[in-house]
């Protein structure tokens, strides 16, 4: 990468109360009953591989803590997002992001102490016993609580990746410590250079950069086609590519390797996703591996501007979101054809095939094959040979763990299919 992040602390020895960083063990932990609030994205990953701003919650913990981490989360997922366990651990609630204040008061922890805010589990460090006998069930009962009073910077919903999106790019970007504006194209045009970072080897020509209303991220790689717009805050990472006439509106995230045109505003792309041509794209959050056809759109507003209701998952219903603007939430290896239209507050699960006239459903569960005339089981092989085709098209390996755990997530997910 062509950019560094400064840490917020490093770890020294007081009178042994401090703890070596060669000593320590960073684990992020998967809150079982938060799981579900970050469905259907956290069904293929940890919650803190989530991303918001430029970085995922466990990117930002590892920037921040000078740090390797690890995952404890549910068991099908361990595979992909392995555990390590260490003699001094390190133990961080996954939906929490860390800020200066935080990190101090976890520096401050001694072995068997935890902060809490109320009945909130924020962080606690532990040894290896501690964890594997206690922490891994979220046993607190050996932990001394400490009460944090500081304001915690936290997602507590999936919409919160896009709510607190342009905060997040903000945050993220004043850490860089390295920051290149300078772009050799005489014809983009850069309004408030000192908040554009670009990345090495990265192609823009005649395009506009609009820094005035927030910094503009741009990584590796990336290439940016003639005519486009881009407001911040914004970021675009490693080997994205923007289409010829895109307008990226502010608070937008286009993870990397993404493939991405039209009008884009308040949306984060995870990654590996395209939506190469025309349409509007608003107040929405795309997994991976999802591809949208040419003239596909969303609504991210109601005509008559009352909230946008959801699928809760954890109820087994629509609950009102108490949002304005909510758009598309749409599942790792989803997919839809040209000219596809969603309402206001759809979702759309994992590998989900869609196609055809008229708006769809607003709820679509994973491996759903169809339209708004009806949908069959999106078949486990099918789902799996296109999956190995698409990433096999950006020299990714579909492995056994991929293929395990969409097993999984297909037995899973049964039981919401046909609910449509």
């Amino acid at each position: 990468m062509g950019y560094s992040v400064k840490p917020f602390f490093v770890f020294y020895n007081i009178k042994n109360k401090r703890l070596r960083l060669a000593n320590m063990n960073l684990i992020l932990h998967d809150i079982p009953e938060d799981r579900v609030r970050f469905f259907p994205l956290s069904l293929t990953r940890p919650v803190s591989e989530l991303r918001t701003g430029i970085f995922t919650i466990a990117e930002k913990w590892r920037k921040a803590m000078q740090m390797d981490i690890s995952y404890s989360t549910v068991e099908y997922l361990s595979e992909k997002f392995p555990l390590s366990v260490g003699i001094q651990n390190l133990v961080i609630n996954c939906r929490l992001i860390p800020d200066q204040k935080l990190v101090t008061a976890i520096n401050n922890l001694s072995i068997q102490e935890g902060l809490f805010q109320g009945d909130t589990f924020i962080a606690c460090l532990t040894d290896k016993s501690g964890f594997e006998n206690n922490l891994r069930k979220l046993d607190l009962s050996k932990i001394k609580p400490i009460e944090y009073s500081n304001k915690l910077n936290q997602i507590t919903h999936i919409t919160d990746l896009y709510i607190k999106n342009a905060s997040e790019i903000r945050s993220d970007f004043s850490k860089l410590t390295h920051r290149n504006g300078k772009i050799s194209d005489p014809h983009t045009i850069c309004y408030n250079p000192e908040q554009i970072f670009i990345g090495k080897e990265t192609t823009i020509k005649s395009a506009i950069l609009d820094a005035d209303s927030g910094p503009i991220f741009i990584g590796d790689r990336v290439t940016i086609h003639p005519g486009s717009v881009i407001v911040g805050p914004a970021a675009i990472l490693e080997d994205s590519v923007i289409s010829i006439g895109s307008k990226i509106c502010s608070c937008t995230t286009i993870g990397p390797t993404c493939k991405v045109g039209g009008e884009i505003s308040q949306v984060v792309f995870q990654g590996f996703s395209n939506k190469t041509h025309d349409g509007f794209l608003g107040s929405s959050v795309i997994g991976e591996w999802c591809n949208f056809g040419a003239g596909s759109n969303n609504s991210n507003l109601k005509n008559n501007y009352s909230d946008v209701k959801l699928w809760d998952y954890e109820v087994g219903e629509f609950s009102d979101t108490g949002l304005q603007y909510c758009g598309l939430i749409m599942g790792d290896y989803s997919k839809c054809g040209i000219n596809t239209m969603f309402n206001t507050g759809t979702v759309i699960g994992i590998s989900a095939n869609i196609f055809g006239n008229g708006f769809m459903p607003k709820f679509i569960p994973s491996f759903s094959w169809g339209n708004n005339e009806g949908f069959v089981d999106y078949k486990i092989e099918k789902a799996m040979e296109t999956i190995k085709t698409v990433m096999k098209r950006r020299d990714k390996v579909f492995n056994e763990e991929d293929k395990d755990l969409l097993q999984h997530i297909f037995d899973f997910t049964a039981k919401y299919r046909g609910r449509m």
